[in-house]
């Protein structure tokens, strides 16, 4: 759990920079389309990993460390998997998109 922890930290870090970035030259007219394709294509890996960063940061903090209850880890990524569920369904809803 340790190794996905450091690992969905390392690419949220990196996602985010990205986004930043394709952000700047986006409103700067640099780059052609490219900064606007990113920043519509890469929405839900960045919500992916932050979920997962974010969800085994809350289970750890509930977590104590004598007594490791699966219920609480359950619980916790069932409703980070229902968010995730539910950010995806309005990504792809027709209705919502921008275009």
């Amino acid at each position: 759990m340790r190794f996905l922890h450091r690992l969905s930290a390392i690419l949220f870090s990196i996602f985010g920079l990205t986004f930043a970035l394709a952000y700047v030259l986006f409103r700067n007219e640099i780059a052609g389309v490219w900064p606007l394709w990113w920043l519509q294509v890469a929405d839900l890996p960045l919500l992916l990993t932050g979920l997962i960063y974010g969800s085994i940061s809350i289970e750890r903090s509930l977590q104590q460390p004598s007594n490791h209850s699966r219920l609480i880890s359950l619980i916790v990524f069932f409703l980070a998997f229902l968010l995730f569920a539910f950010f995806t369904f309005f990504n792809f809803w027709p209705l919502l998109s921008r275009q």
